[in-house]
């Protein structure tokens, strides 16, 4: 999986996580989060692989776009190091997922979700 794949699916999942939330129909909220749970799988046996950490995400913290923990520090399209985050799930006042855009070029620089940045 090539990173730009990447990126659409952790693209695709915060747009159908917005979706769900929008959602009033129990059956349609149990549809999105059966498809939620399998884009998660799909993105944690991929970035868990020792390809992807090794081609991929060392490659961007050692440009300094990352941090070593996914924390993003600057844009890669125009290498801007103001970002802001935008929450775009919540559970009880608790932010579950955030995503972090450039402020300059509006690229999507990150996903955090519970705790965790998916870069």
């Amino acid at each position: 999986m090539k990173k730009i794949e990447i990126e659409n699916m952790v693209k695709g999942l915060a747009s159908i996580r917005k979706m769900r939330k929008n959602e009033k129909n129990l059956e349609e909220i149990e549809k999105y989060n059966k498809l939620i749970a399998e884009f998660n799988l799909i993105l944690d046996n991929y970035t868990s692989s020792d390809e992807y950490i090794n081609e991929e995400y060392m490659n961007r913290v050692e440009m300094g776009i990352i941090e070593t923990d996914g924390t993003p520090i600057k844009c890669e399209k125009c290498n801007s190091i103001d970002y802001r985050e935008v929450i775009t799930d919540k559970i009880d006042y608790i932010v579950m997922e955030k995503e972090a855009i450039c402020n300059k070029c509006e690229h999507f620089m990150g996903l955090w979700v519970t705790g965790n940045w998916c870069s």
